[in-house]
């Protein structure tokens, strides 16, 4: 499950780019954020940066991923801020923050990231 607090076209850009991929032999499910799921990853958009603290904090006993596209937001807390280089899509994860809540960083994760 991957909530997503951002407008709707990037929701449904996220469906379109994801698809039907599985993971675990389950297919992967995007929706709109709401505070009442359970999600797995929750992507809050730079435009709502706003939200980002209440959504953190209601987020932090499901040890739910906090990915962003705010550098700013990368600073507060999120776990993964994506960048856009040139053409090219990169991330920095922060990995003391998501093995905190609970969750492990493979190599593979580190190795491509900032």
């Amino acid at each position: 499950m991957i909530g997503v607090v951002g407008e709707q076209d990037v929701v449904n850009k996220i469906k379109q780019t994801i698809g039907s991929k599985k993971v675990g032999g389950k297919t992967m499910k995007i929706e709109k954020y709401n505070k009442v799921t359970n999600y797995h990853i929750v992507y809050v958009t730079s435009s709502n940066s706003n939200s980002f603290a209440t959504i953190k904090a209601e987020s932090k006993k499901n040890k739910t991923l906090l990915v962003t596209d705010d550098d700013a937001l990368y600073a507060q807390g999120a776990h993964i801020s994506f960048l856009m280089d040139d053409d090219k899509i990169r991330y920095t994860l922060n990995k003391p923050i998501i093995e905190k809540i609970g969750l492990k960083v493979s190599q593979e994760l580190m190795r491509f990231s900032e």
